[in-house]
């Protein structure tokens, strides 16, 4: 289910009217952050290969630590009509990454998904176009 989730997760944000990364298949994340059940989910799906932790891992933009990278398998990704190769890399804040590999969140895991993703999703922000609405008004 985590994975399969995580696939979707990567798949909308390929698919996107305005995708940040065109290859995304690979995520950091802090795993100390995680819940225990999102680390043991997290090190089962790397332990049957179906994700591949990244040597050296990835710099946090916020913290300057090094997380943890992981990368969709690259025998699994054409299944979700994902690149295997590596390309971009997303950052996993805790509450999503919870919601993805733990039990805890999974009834708020749409909304946060929602969330990750509404700046890519075409058209633009209900912000702007109340502005645009308000200048174009008679």
């Amino acid at each position: 289910r985590a994975i399969d989730a995580l696939a979707v997760f990567f798949f909308d944000f390929r698919y996107s009217d305005k995708p940040s990364e065109c290859d995304l298949c690979s995520f950091s994340v802090d795993v100390d952050s995680l819940t225990v059940n999102a680390q043991k989910t997290l090190e089962m799906a790397e332990n049957w290969s179906y994700l591949v932790r990244i040597k050296g891992g990835a710099k946090n933009k916020n913290s300057r630590s090094v997380d943890e990278k992981f990368q969709l398998s690259p025998m699994l990704a054409p299944k979700w009509g994902l690149s295997p190769q590596r390309g971009g890399t997303i950052e996993l804040q805790a509450d999503l990454a919870n919601a993805l590999f733990g039990r805890e969140l999974q009834n708020g895991f749409k909304g946060l998904v929602e969330n990750r993703v509404k700046d890519m999703q075409g058209g633009a922000s209900p912000s702007l176009q109340k502005n645009q609405a308000s200048l174009f008004s008679s």
